[in-house]
């Protein structure tokens, strides 16, 4: 069979127009995800003052300490489209067109002076993604992130970096864009002003090595693009724990209890986060091996990029690998269930799209020829393995999208609340459980104006709830191991769950209860 299609300019162009289209269907076929809905109740609850938890925050220890008061305050930026969920659905598509459209933009050097300095086909790759398409349909900032740490490689669009004063623009702008992220994913002013002091400094120092070390013969280890990325891969990763078994770091200080679980969980992070979502999610492995190939990739520019990547890289597998281990103590389940009810958390790595797809244009520079044009020349074999492995999974989130339970359950609910009825409990595992109660609320009470009293329980503490608190309404969630007195209850509304990709099955039912 002839592949000559995947060098043709319009295929990627009309290739890149389904993609978009996909993303539309899975914006309108999907729910907005447990994140986005705890904080579109933050943002929108009238009655809570400033950006605090309306019913408390995400996490707990225990459940019975869960009361639906307005405490903690919620860390992180919420963007002004979180007005209303049409707002939120489309900010994120519009969001995911642009930074498809920005991928497919051919830097200067790396094209004809009189060409179109536009390649549909790393558009097309983006919009393809179906890491992507499952944030962008959920409503989640991912590609809104990528935008903002774009900034870091938007001055190699138009010089190659091959000056040291172009270079040390480029140190700017990465220390800035690793700033805004930090800040935006709720990072402490200190703990983001600290982090671009760092990448300015040690961005700097690399500069004044490599000044030194380049007047010797050979090519000096600053240089050398995919050693420094090794190392400094794997010291990122050295100085985080040794931060996390001090206690610092917020989330990171989950180090300092359970050292071992979270060095267990590093390499799952590193495939789940580096591997599947960016390099196999973005089709970016074609690329990668055909790359490596290249003997002259030892100028600077590609080594301070490639470093770049790899220390974002380290930061966001340590991430994942963090939460993972809090999330899993906190919910009282194993690590191995934790990865695959949170697997979507390497959906955070995503955002090194645009920084790999830039070090991909500097791979094809020639040393001696810097200002050199280069045709690309996709890798056609691997490229239609890579993009028949997503087809299905693309075709499944655009037209089948991903649905949430507790959305079917808060309509329902909604249904029987009234000015009499005002408070309910929801019975479920620790696991995502306060997740769960904000999504009831956002289809029940999201302004806060009917002063509903919503509580969650897990299946062992429920009776004793029951005894000493009044609830109009019962909800026993999918999996709950719980028996109710029908004695006391009358069963209103049993559903099953739609079937996603995470849970693949749809055989547990939601069941909700009215007092008699």
């Amino acid at each position: 069979m002839s592949l000559d299609f995947l060098q043709d300019r319009r295929w990627w162009l009309a290739f890149l127009g389904v993609g978009l289209l996909m993303n539309g269907l899975a914006v309108a076929n999907s729910d907005l995800g447990l994140d986005v809905h705890v904080r579109l109740n933050v943002s929108n609850d009238d009655s809570n003052a400033g950006s605090d938890y309306p019913w408390g925050p995400t996490r707990w220890a225990d459940s019975e300490l869960q009361e639906p008061l307005s405490s903690g305050e919620y860390e992180g930026y919420i963007g002004p489209w979180y007005a209303s969920t049409i707002a939120i659905q489309t900010t994120s598509f519009v969001s995911l067109v642009i930074l498809s459209v920005l991928a497919g933009f051919v830097p200067r050097w790396r094209r004809e002076p009189e060409s179109i300095p536009f390649d549909p086909m790393w558009s097309a790759l983006v919009a393809w993604s179906p890491c992507l398409m499952f944030a962008t349909g959920r409503g989640y900032d991912e590609a809104i992130l990528a935008l903002i740490l774009g900034i870091s490689i938007f001055w190699l669009f138009f010089v190659d970096g091959n000056k040291t004063r172009h270079l040390r623009v480029g140190i700017l702008m990465m220390a800035t864009s690793v700033m805004c992220v930090l800040g935006w994913k709720g990072f402490g002013p200190i703990a983001a002003l600290m982090a671009w002091m760092c990448v300015m400094i040690f961005g700097n120092l690399w500069l004044f090595l490599d000044g030194r070390l380049s007047t010797n013969d050979g090519v000096p280890i600053t240089r050398k693009p995919w050693l420094m990325s090794g190392v400094l891969f794997c010291t990122t990763l050295v100085c985080i724990v040794f931060l996390g078994w001090l206690g610092y770091g917020g989330t990171f200080s989950v180090i300092e209890d359970y050292p071992l679980i979270f060095l267990l969980s590093i390499p799952f992070a590193f495939i789940d986060g580096i591997v599947l979502f960016v390099f196999v999610g973005f089709c970016l492995w074609p690329f990668v091996t055909s790359r490596l190939k290249y003997p002259q990739q030892n100028a600077r520019q590609i080594t301070m990029v490639a470093c770049f990547c790899s220390i974002l890289a380290a930061g966001m597998v340590a991430y994942i690998s963090a939460l993972w281990t809090l999330e899993s103590q906190l919910w009282n389940i194993s690590l191995f269930e934790c990865m695959l009810l949170l697997g979507n958390n390497g959906r955070y790595a995503t955002i090194l799209v645009l920084p790999m797809i830039m070090l991909l244009h500097l791979c094809r520079l020639d040393p001696n020829e810097s200002q050199k044009p280069h045709n690309e020349t996709v890798p056609s074999r691997t490229m239609l393995v890579a993009l028949s492995i997503l087809l299905p999974i693309v075709m499944f989130t655009g037209f089948h999208g991903q649905q949430l339970w507790q959305d079917d359950a808060g309509a329902s609910l909604a249904e029987v609340l009234d000015e009499d009825n005002q408070s309910f409990l929801l019975v479920t595992d620790e696991s995502l459980a306060m997740h769960s109660l904000y999504v009831l609320k956002t289809n029940t009470d999201l302004d806060g104006t009917a002063n509903l009293q919503g509580y969650w329980r897990s299946p062992s503490l429920t009776d004793d709830f029951l005894n000493a608190t009044n609830v109009d309404a019962l909800l026993v969630a999918p999996g709950a191991d719980y028996s109710i007195d029908e004695s006391l209850w009358e069963l209103q509304t049993k559903q099953g769950t739609p079937f996603s990709i995470s849970s693949w099955s749809s055989n547990s039912e939601w069941l909700l209860y009215l007092p008699l």
